[in-house]
């Protein structure tokens, strides 16, 4: 059964406040919502002991506005923000999105699509010339959530362009790993 449509009139996307990254409300709010996205989107590929993101990082994406809100102004302030996408440029005229998450009681109602889309005009506003991402993966197995995500990405004309060894890039997590792992790189030319 498809989720109830949102009200898109009391959605708002939009950039950090100066001070918003001393909100301690907010902080937590961003890591429950991204942690419990990267646990079902990346289960079985991890060790029960892994975090996809911290207090202290999301207080400093917060600071740095590298990081896309969006909001529903129709709910109490401490579940008003659904879902997030961090955006940084990295070089090359290239924006890296990643992080990209929604509350788990409003998945599956369109809210994904629309902070990629803010995080395109975001870096259309920046002056970048593409859009980067990296889709991490079980080098073995198929992950249904995973093989989702690469229909969804190729949907929103990002392609493939590169393989990468994740014990080599990322030696530091390799102890918290469940399975092996490969990333790809996908580009999306704006």
């Amino acid at each position: 059964m498809a989720a109830a449509p949102m009200e898109k009139e009391s959605l708002q996307l939009r950039m950090p406040t100066d001070q918003e990254h001393t909100n301690q409300k907010l902080v937590d709010r961003l890591v429950d919502v991204v942690n419990e996205a990267y646990t079902f989107g990346e289960a079985g590929m991890w060790s029960s002991e892994f975090r996809r993101t911290t207090a202290d990082e999301v207080e400093d994406l917060l600071r740095s506005k590298a990081v896309l809100l969006l909001e529903d102004l129709s709910r109490p302030a401490d579940t008003n923000i659904l879902g997030q996408v961090v955006g940084k440029s990295v070089g090359n005229a290239e924006v890296e999105v990643g992080m990209l998450a929604v509350a788990a009681n409003v998945r599956g109602r369109g809210l994904g699509s629309m902070l990629m889309a803010g995080a395109e005009l975001r870096a259309r506003e920046l002056g970048a010339k593409a859009l980067r991402l990296e889709l991490l993966t079980p080098r073995d197995w198929d992950h249904p959530e995973k093989v989702k995500l690469d229909s969804w990405y190729r949907n929103l004309c990002f392609q493939p362009t590169a393989s990468g060894d994740f014990r080599n890039e990322f030696p530091h997590l390799c102890a918290l790993l469940a399975t092996d792992v490969k990333f790809t790189v996908y580009i999306k030319p704006l």
